[in-house]
């Protein structure tokens, strides 16, 4: 069986900083997104040395740095080695950037371990380090792989444990010979070539290409002509100076800005590490060239999102006031708006989007909600948005998706979070149906979100919920067991039963709320019914079967004659908690002094607590029931005497159990005990010689 760890969560991340001594992880958490520093962040060692890079210098550096910080960190030798002092750092980086380069030149994925051998066909593909490092000692190029830069692949193989690392190794290596005297044709011809009359950049070195474009002009240059997105994609515009930055966004401009779009799709936080105010005249100058391409518009657009380029938000104005453009460019636009501060702007383009006249597509709305809640839009205009736009049949997209973002970036104990929370609640609510065996509502793709918000007030609160936010999680529970397509919406809704278990108090309250909604949904004068709609385990609520800890609280409502209503559900509960516990009198007194004289509710008391009474009937046929279990374990006793006798008889004198008289019964004795010890087999395909073997 073959086991592989998933990467760590942001959640888990979080908690993993927590415990790694980082102040305010949420901080830590947002800044391995805003450098899309997951690659490391998802693994707990890598993740180990972000955080001691992070509270060193309180920065995680170029995506060149946290490379270059991965490798100096993973190549480093240690005191408690069993191989230390065999081979010096520096020695051991040189042999690694050497096998990165063999890998990508050889198109080859792992290297064989110098501890173990391979048979000929295992070893077809594999790096042999020995024809790579011939100059090493066996001990040196042992050490060199067991450095934590490598992990293993499968039997008697390791790889690099980051694909690039590698790639940024190979570079380096590249790097390294161009400095000691290779021509830069040679270089060039590794990296590029042409094909059916097209320059491009080989497929298996691209990735290489663009790290060594951050010290190569000559290599840059080639690539910006040839596939500037690669430089993009895969390397580090972040650390480029403004002068190449330029140079490859008009590059960009130049290679794609005709034609129809190829779908490009340059990932955010590359165009992030792209983007810079530096850059304003260069956006203006390939915008103002005629550049019609939707590839390079969106290009230039997210560049004045994510370098917050005020200078240039006038652009971002255009295609956002601009009804005949694509939705997906409109929502980049208002997003560069509201990152540029362009708040009158943005409430334009609020009030056009909340008049319903207008029609804005489903995608921007969509796409834009989170931007401009709470800063722009209520929650009163934000659920009406939710309402009356037509929710999106992608897994990613529409207000499933989005209204999850919203929860989890807002302050849970704002005031806007407090009215939204209200506000799902109501428009779930409303959007429900009848039938309380399989309840869902028509906006029930907003519970999980519901839930979210409702777990994250339960944890900051640090006193009692107040009865809407209880009102609230008992809705997002109810709705969110048929809500929508996201799969991860159990962890919130386990976290409220969990805040529910934990509290006394809170589980009387969610009671009471969900018992509301259940009269609601299911209106009924028959009080075991109404417990059953909120306790039963095919409802979904907050609540399960009353325990003794809800003892007091369940007296106190049986006591109550202000609210008759409870009385007797709460007669119910005690009796079902009465019953469990083996029914003990003193508590069935307790009960009964509750009922405070009620005669209807001491005709329920009777009814429930009375004796059963005696059915001879059913007394005589549970006697022959154990009659006949009596009887047929003897029999059982005897049949298996008879076959352990059998059985030592022929283990004993096997000739005796095969002579010519006996053979016939010893195999039919062998053939209905096989069957018998598996009834699945066919009845002609009895054999099993391992049973055989052991039993005999």
């Amino acid at each position: 069986q073959t086991v592989v760890m998933l990467p760590m969560s942001d959640r888990q991340i979080e908690r993993f900083a927590q415990q790694y001594g980082v102040r305010d992880a949420a901080v830590f958490l947002a800044e391995v997104r805003r450098q899309d520093a997951r690659i490391f962040a998802g693994r707990p060692l890598d993740l180990a040395e972000l955080i001691t890079t992070w509270k060193c210098s309180g920065v995680l550096g170029t995506r060149a740095q946290q490379h270059e910080t991965n490798v100096t960190v993973k190549l480093k030798d240690a005191p408690d080695r069993p191989d230390n002092g065999i081979l010096a750092d520096d020695r051991a980086r040189h042999g690694a950037e050497r096998l990165a380069l063999a890998l990508a030149l050889t198109r080859t994925r792992t290297i064989r371990s110098p501890e173990q051998t391979l048979d000929v066909d295992r070893a077809e593909g594999v790096l042999d380090p020995a024809s790579i490092l011939p100059d090493w000692t066996e001990a040196e190029r042992q050490a060199l792989l067991r450095r934590a830069i490598f992990d293993p692949a499968t039997y008697g193989r390791v790889r690099f444990h980051h694909r690039s690392i590698q790639e940024y190794l190979a570079a380096q290596r590249l790097r390294t010979l161009r400095e000691g005297g290779m021509s830069i044709k040679s270089l060039l011809r590794l990296l590029f070539a042409e094909r059916y009359g097209v320059k491009v950049a080989l497929p298996s070195m691209r990735a290489i290409a663009a790290w060594l474009a951050l010290w190569n002009d000559d290599v840059r240059g080639e690539l910006i002509e040839r596939e500037p997105e690669a430089l993009l994609n895969m390397g580090d515009p972040g650390s480029l100076d403004m002068t190449a930055r330029a140079g490859l966004v008009r590059g960009f401009a130049a290679t794609y800005g005709r034609g129809r779009s190829r779908h490009l799709d340059i990932p955010l936080t590359e165009v992030r590490r792209l983007a810079h105010p530096d850059l304003a005249p260069v956006i203006r100058e390939c915008w103002n060239t005629g550049a019609s391409n939707e590839d390079v518009r969106e290009l230039l657009i997210e560049m004045i999102w994510q370098g917050r380029i005020e200078s240039c938000a006038d652009l971002a104005r255009v295609v956002a006031f601009d009804d005949a453009s694509e939705p997906d460019p409109r929502v980049i636009a208002i997003r560069a708006l509201v990152a540029c501060d362009r708040r009158d702007d943005v409430a334009k383009l609020a009030n056009a989007m909340l008049d319903e006249s207008t029609g804005w597509p489903a995608r921007v709305v969509h796409g834009v909600a989170a931007d401009l809640f709470p800063q722009f839009i209520t929650a009163d205009q934000l659920v009406a948005l939710m309402e009356r736009t037509r929710e999106s049949k992608l897994t990613v997209g529409g207000f499933e998706w989005v209204s999850q973002r919203i929860v989890e970036a807002i302050e849970p104990l704002s005031e806007p979070a407090f009215a939204l929370r209200d506000k799902l609640a109501d428009l779930v609510r409303r959007g429900r149906a009848t039938e309380i065996y399989n309840i869902h509502s028509r906006f029930g793709y907003l519970a999980p979100a519901l839930a979210t918000l409702c777990d994250r007030q339960m944890t900051a609160t640090t006193g009692q919920p107040d009865a809407d936010l209880v009102r609230a999680a008992v809705i997002a529970c109810r709705f969110s067991r048929f809500s929508g397509r996201r799969g991860d919406n159990r962890e919130h809704v386990a976290a409220l039963r969990a805040h529910v278990a934990a509290d006394a108090m809170l589980r009387r309250d969610a009671f009471w709320a969900d018992l509301a909604f259940a009269d609601e949904v299911d209106p009924t004068d028959d009080a075991w019914h109404r417990l059953v709609n909120v306790v039963g385990g095919m409802r979904g609520g907050p609540v399960s079967h009353p325990t003794d800890a809800d003892r007091s609280w369940l007296v106190e409502a049986l006591a109550d004659e202000g609210k008759p209503g409870r009385r007797a559900v709460a007669l119910h509960a005690l009796i079902d908690i009465w019953w469990r516990n083996g029914r003990i009198d003193t508590d069935l007194d307790v009960i009964r002094t509750s009922l405070k004289g009620d005669t209807a509710l001491g005709r329920i008391l009777d009814q429930w607590t009375a004796p059963p009474k005696r059915n001879e009937e059913r007394e005589r046929i549970e006697r022959e029931h154990r009659r006949r279990e009596r009887a047929e374990a003897k029999r059982e006793d005897e049949r298996l005497k008879d076959w352990k006798e059998w059985r030592d008889a022929l283990i004993a004198d096997p000739a005796d159990a095969f002579s010519a008289a006996k053979t016939e019964t010893t195999l039919s004795n062998l053939y209905l005990w096989l069957r018998a010890a598996n009834r699945r087999l066919d009845r002609y395909d009895v054999w099993d010689k391992d049973k055989l073997t052991y039993v005999f």
